[in-house]
This record gives C-alpha cells, sequence and structure tokens, in this order.
C-alpha cells in the first residue's frame, strides 16, 4: 500500500486481522442482501429480486444499489438462471442448467435507475456456474475472469 492507504491498483486497504463482527458491517455493509466485497468497488449478493414479493419492493431495492451503491455492471454467475437481456456471454455463458428457473427479469428496473441517477447504461454479464460443482473447464473459467477484470 502507498502512503494513504490504498495499494497502487486503487482499491481501499484490506482491514486488519483479527476483526469483529461489528467492524466488518460496518466497512463491508450495505443492506440485508448485499455486502461489499470490495468496499465501494466490488458488491456481491443476491440476485435482484430475490425474496421480494412485489414490483414496488424491486424498484426499491434496484434503486438502493444503484443510486447509493453506484452499482451498474451486474454480473450473474447462477446456471440456475436465465441471462437478463441484453446480457453479454463471458466465453459463451459457461453452463447453464437443463431445466433452468424461470425469474422475473429485473433489467428493465435497472435501466431505470440508471437513467433516474443520471449514471451510465447497464451492463450485464453472464457466466454460469453450477453450485457446489467445480468448472467444467478451467481455460473457461479464465477467459471469463479474464473478461471481468
Amino acid at each position: 500500500s502507498n502512503c494513504n492507504g490504498n495499494s497502487p491498483d486503487g482499491l481501499p486497504p484490506l482491514p486488519p486481522l483479527p476483526i469483529s463482527a461489528a467492524d466488518l458491517r460496518k466497512s463491508h455493509g450495505f443492506s440485508d442482501q448485499a455486502q461489499w466485497a470490495i468496499p465501494h468497488k466490488l458488491m456481491q449478493g443476491a440476485r435482484p429480486r430475490f425474496g421480494l414479493s412485489d414490483n414496488t419492493s424491486l424498484a426499491d431495492q434496484v434503486n438502493k444499489i444503484v443510486g447509493e451503491g453506484k452499482v451498474t455492471t451486474f454480473v450473474s454467475l447462477q446456471a440456475e438462471c436465465l441471462p437478463e437481456k441484453g446480457s453479454v456471454l463471458l466465453d459463451g455463458g459457461g453452463c447453464r442448467k437443463s431445466e433452468p428457473k424461470n425469474l422475473p427479469p429485473y433489467w428493465k428496473e435497472v435501466e431505470t435507475a440508471a437513467t433516474q441517477f443520471g449514471m451510465p447504461p447497464p451492463t450485464f454479464l453472464y457466466y454460469g456456474i453450477i453450485g457446489m460443482k467445480t468448472a467444467e473447464s478451467i481455460d473457461s473459467l479464465s477467459i471469463a475472469a479474464k473478461d471481468l477484470a
């Protein structure tokens, strides 16, 4: 890290270990469904709409992610879900379950929120990985990871 505590690549410093759960929530928390993997750079969490019962809740959830989190790139690694409309398939899209879940899309709400908050148009990326299984091709997974970087 450099003099201001950031690494040369601009990422924030890692918190010192050991770290309490409260301090971790303070530095990496975002919502009940998402948290920062790298604060203000990379967020991970449940698929938008997960656990919600209506479209108003989805709009509120997406507005928080896009407006407060400043997130406009959404990556799905879930082989059980279909890609969102307009998704870029990383190295062909990885795997897909033979009978994927037909979950309601969320791309419209993300596009609306990005426009509302003056953010760039959103990007949707997809590379399906079947949960609890190894990648079918390390080469393909490597290409997808490089595309994400």
